[in-house]
């Protein structure tokens, strides 16, 4: 996680089999209400 660029990396898959990777850079925004959360450096779980 980065909170000056407001990215987080995701280096590897945390999901079953037949999930959605969501592998990769992602822009905070793009994450919907979970941004200030993450900001604070609280753990976030998407369901």
């Amino acid at each position: 996680m980065d909170a000056e660029a407001l990215t987080i990396d995701v280096p590897i898959d945390w999901c079953s089999d037949n999930g959605i990777s969501v592998v990769g850079l992602h822009d905070f925004r793009s994450l919907g209400t979970y941004v200030d959360d993450l900001i604070r450096g609280e753990v976030v779980i998407s369901c």
